[in-house]
């Protein structure tokens, strides 16, 4: 196992649940968008773009090309919960899409040998679905 460091962080195991497509979840946030030396290192880079949603035009793209079609349900998961959460604004909040987010994280998948379990505020990916 990987000694972890705050640059170096190696998870245990890495994946995909059988089927699940995968949407960075910065690819939802304005990054581009940069013109000012917001945080005053002299520089316009990166850290000084926006960071805000994308607009609706470009969600509902980003969504399409990942393969979403009118009716699906939006599961969100990552390997601990927070960037999931990312996604399942971008998809429940901005474009009314059906979403659940997985709360148990990929991390309480892997535990429980790859089986996904019910999550304890009754959203989630459901029961018995496995890799």
């Amino acid at each position: 196992m990987a000694k972890t460091t705050t640059s170096n962080v190696t998870p245990l195991f890495e994946g995909r649940i059988k089927g699940a497509v995968n949407v960075e979840y910065k690819s939802v946030l304005e990054k581009e968008d940069a013109e000012v030396d917001l945080n005053g290192d002299g520089e316009v880079t990166l850290l000084d773009a926006s960071f805000t949603f994308k607009s609706l035009k470009v969600l509902k793209a980003l969504f399409s090309d990942a393969g979403y079609k009118r009716g699906d349900t939006v599961y969100t998961y990552c390997r601990t919960g927070t960037r999931a959460s990312n996604l399942a604004f971008a998809s429940s909040a901005i474009l009314g899409y059906p979403t659940r987010l997985y709360d148990g994280s990929w991390t309480s998948v892997i535990k429980n040998g790859g089986i996904l379990i019910p999550s304890p505020s009754g959203g989630g990916l459901g029961w018995g679905t496995s890799f």
